[in-house]
Parts: C-alpha cells; structure tokens; sequence
C-alpha cells in the first residue's frame, strides 16, 4: 500500500476544497434562504461534489486516452491551474458569485467551489499514479478529503460565530500555501518525466 500517496490524495483533495475560505461564500448565497433550506443546499452541494469527483475519478482515465492527453501534460497543465488557485487562496478571497434563483447548489457550490478543474484534475494524477489495490485506497481516500471539508462547511454557521472571520481567512491562506507547494512539485514531476531528465 502507497500510504504517502493516499495521505497526499486526501490533503490535496481537503486544500482544494478550501472548507474555510468557502464558508463565506456560501453563507452569502444562501443569505436569503431560511436556516433548514441553507442547510438542505449544503448538503445537497457536498453530495453533488463528492459525486462529481467520484465520476471524474472513474471517467478522467478514460478521457485522457480518448483525447491523447499525456499526464505529463495534464501534470503541468493542471500544477498551473491549482498554483493559480493557491496564490488567489494567499491573497485575497475567491470572487463571490452572484446570487442566482435559488438553485445553488450545483453551481457555483459544488462546482466549481468544491468540485472544481484543479480537484478533477488532482484526483486523475493521483488515480494514475496508483496502481493494483492502491487504486481503491486512493478513490476513497478522495472522498474522504471531500467529505471533510464539506462537514465543516455544513458547520459554517457555527463556525463563523465561534472562530470568526479573520482566523478563517488565515486557516484559508495557509492551506492556499500547502496547494502552492503541491502545484509546484505537479509541475516539476512533469517537466521532468516529459523532458526525460532523472531526478
């Protein structure tokens, strides 16, 4: 068992998902709901992002053989797509969508705050880089990742009240610093696959 792999999977997958830094977010679209449907609407968003990255963990494989795409390609690609969303998480918040017609669920919650390009393309890296068995651990060990951010954001209320606004911003910072680094080495594991260059 690849238990550094696993434990990567479900930390990539956990930053990504930004718990913390979403929280805002999704209490401002769901503001003018009343408390049990704000809470239906989390929940029906972290099932719907849980479901698309099981879909996209199953499916990615499959698309990037059907479109020639190599995962040396998909490393770099998507090591500058997350980088990008790693330095947005040190500097400043995630742009508030505006507020739609009460369906918000699917978008933009789960998709793409939870569920988003740079989670979709971790979880086909990691789903490459398993092999045998390891597979199934990985897969889950995403879901993990993605139930645990979507339980604290279920507790968003709760927590806004207790740790406040400045301590979640700090908590999203510091996990944008953790996606930078993860990015970085994304894209340096592919260059160096892809220009053959031995570590």
């Amino acid at each position: 068992m690849n238990t550094e792999l696993i434990l990567s999977t479900f930390v990539a997958i956990f930053v990504m998902a930004d718990p913390f830094g979403n929280i805002p977010v999704f209490l401002s679209l769901t503001a003018y709901l009343p408390e049990n449907e704000r809470r239906s609407a989390m929940i029906r968003a972290s099932v719907l992002a849980t479901a698309i990255l099981a879909l996209f963990a199953v499916s990615g494989p499959l698309i990037l053989r059907y479109l020639v795409i190599s995962l040396e390609a998909l490393r770099i690609a998507g090591g500058l797509l997350t980088l990008i969303v790693g330095v947005r998480m040190v500097y400043g918040p995630i742009d508030q969508a505006p507020e739609g017609d009460g369906n918000v669920a699917l978008t933009p919650m789960a998709t793409p705050l939870l569920a988003g390009p740079g989670a979709l393309t971790l979880i086909a890296v990691f789903m490459n880089d398993a092999a045998g068995l390891d597979k199934a651990w990985v897969f889950l060990s995403a879901l993990g990742g993605m139930a645990s951010a979507c339980s604290i954001i279920l507790l968003g209320s709760l927590l806004a009240r207790f740790m406040g606004q400045n301590v979640m911003a700090l908590l999203s910072r510091l996990m944008g610093i953790l996606i930078c680094g993860i990015s970085i080495e994304m894209i340096l594991v592919g260059l160096r696959v892809g220009l053959g260059i031995n570590p």
